[in-house]
């Protein structure tokens, strides 16, 4: 199991917006998740690690180690601020990060 969490494996694929250059306050940031408008889940950035940029402190901490350095334009995962949740048919998916947007999909 804790290589499946660590390889994310079961991740197909990620929702990229576009380029921020302003955040708000990520520790405090609320996500919210719904399934067909009822609410299935809710965290905080701090949920991750304390603060969801540690992660990618604690990422380029252990490249270094091996002497290897974050690229620009590079892509970087720092966690989810609530469980993974398993999408099943005929469904309709909201996520909302405070202060930053939501995301929607349609499962059929």
């Amino acid at each position: 199991m804790l290589s499946l969490v660590a390889d994310n494996s079961w991740n197909a694929g990620i929702v990229l917006s576009e380029f921020a250059a302003t955040w708000p306050d990520v520790a405090g940031v609320v996500g919210r998740a719904t399934k067909d408008r009822v609410a299935i889940g809710e965290g905080h950035g701090r949920d991750i690690l304390g603060h969801l940029f540690h992660s990618v402190a604690w990422l380029a901490t252990q490249l270094a180690s091996g002497g290897v350095e974050f690229k620009a334009g590079e892509v970087v995962m720092t966690g989810s601020v609530l469980k993974t949740i398993f999408p099943e048919a005929d469904a309709s998916y909201r996520f909302d990060l405070e202060g930053i947007g939501p995301m929607k999909v349609q499962v059929r």
